[in-house]
């Protein structure tokens, strides 16, 4: 387990295939949760000195500003729970708390996930008034994360265009950008101002280069255990942990490695991060 007791914006237990690594959350208090605020605000302080010129609010995939931002994970009864306006408190008072704190040229950014909305948690309209929000409050940007843009069960294009026309603030599109075509068919559509690319960008160092000068070609990480099971099992995993493998020797100035072999991936995960590596990193 990660924590004998961790803490949640409501003591919702974690159901499905995940429940078991997760024990039953308790309720923050407030003054917890002004903590936290505190806490998001010193850390991109922390990042400006460093010399980072910006930082990124994660509100996406049941991290915790999206914890705040669903009603399925957030149920209170103070200032932090209720209506819309409540639940986004949280995050607007770490962005605002940020700003203060780092400058009016520190650029803050947001991620939000199409893959979040549901009817009872948090709806299309409620995302979007979200994001017109943090336009409105000097957001630098926003990341809009999807299932495929190329094969979207979601309406993922449709929804980035709507977006794009609502708020005068450069959007990033990222999810299944595998073809040059593809990227210049979203921005050409007007649907986002960038394009976000994860996966590809751990095999190819220089991928932005070689898209600018038209020598990309499509890549995929096909990993494998040997056994549908497993591959269904751990896919997420093994492919988490090829990535951030490569990332490291990226950074170590080494060349990327290419294979395919889960195995290799779920080995290079336990030698990163020991046994817990294994353990699912977030609720959802």
């Amino acid at each position: 387990m990660f924590s004998e007791q961790p803490v949640a914006p409501s003591p919702i237990k974690i159901t499905g295939v995940n429940g078991r690594y997760f024990n039953e959350p308790r309720e923050l208090r407030t003054y917890e949760v002004k903590q936290l605020v505190t806490k998001y605000i010193k850390t991109a302080a922390i990042a400006q000195i460093a010399g980072f010129t910006g930082v990124q609010l994660h509100g996406a995939f049941g991290y915790l500003i999206n914890q705040f931002l669903s009603k399925t994970t957030n149920q209170r009864t103070d200032q932090y729970g209720g209506s819309l306006e409540n639940r986004m408190r949280f995050l607007v008072e770490i962005y605002q708390g940020i700003r203060e704190s780092c400058g009016s040229r520190f650029a803050i950014s947001l991620k939000l996930s199409l893959t979040d909305i549901n009817v009872s948690g948090f709806t299309e309209d409620e995302m979007t008034a979200v994001i017109q929000k943090m336009a409105g409050l000097g957001i630098n940007l926003i990341e809009i994360a999807g299932d495929d843009y190329e094969t979207s069960q979601l309406g993922f294009s449709g929804y980035a265009h709507m977006i794009r026309q609502l708020v005068n603030v450069p959007i990033v599109l990222s999810g299944g950008f595998r073809n040059i075509s593809t990227m210049e068919e979203a921005l050409g559509r007007d649907d986002a101002d960038m394009i976000g690319i994860c996966t590809a960008a751990s095999i190819i160092s220089d991928l932005p280069d070689q898209v600018l000068n038209e020598r990309y070609q499509p890549v995929s990480v096909n990993l494998t255990t040997g056994s549908r099971h497993l591959d269904e099992k751990y896919q997420s995993l093994m492919v988490t942990s090829y990535c951030e493998q490569q990332a490291r020797r990226i950074a170590e100035g080494k060349r990327p490695q290419r294979y395919t072999s889960g195995w290799r991936a779920i080995a290079a995960c336990v030698k990163m991060h020991g046994p817990e590596g294994l353990v699912p990193r977030r609720p959802v």
